[in-house]
């Protein structure tokens, strides 16, 4: 990645630009040149063929939604059958499995829902 960057600056380096579109279209350019030039080394192939035979066939659409980040925690009860969870509190008297995310905490048991906060 390092060589790339600095092959990339390297051919930019006295050009000036008047906007981010200039800019996006010259880094085009210049990473169709390194994809279609000559064969890797090790390889023999460029890296536009390897792309095609090797990563094209494995990918998928993108998902309908956007990630969410969520985190499983097991916690400990307290001896007042609450656990803490980012300094909010929640009563818990069975095995439960908690999932965080941005705006919902979830509690789970036996692969069934609990409930959602």
């Amino acid at each position: 990645m390092l060589i790339v960057e600095r092959w990339l600056l390297g051919r930019l380096r006295r050009r000036i630009f008047h906007s981010l579109a200039d800019v996006d279209a010259a880094l085009g350019e210049l990473m169709t040149q390194l994809n279609e030039r000559q064969p890797l080394r090790r390889l023999g192939v460029t890296r536009r063929q390897l792309f095609n035979e090797v990563d094209r066939p494995a990918l998928k659409a993108l998902p309908d939604g956007a990630y969410e980040y969520s985190e499983w925690r097991e916690c400990r009860v307290g001896v007042d059958y609450h656990i803490d969870i980012d300094a909010h509190y929640y009563s818990r008297l069975l095995q439960i499995y908690f999932e965080c995310q941005s705006n919902l905490v979830g509690a789970y048991r036996n692969d069934m829902t609990v409930f959602n906060y």
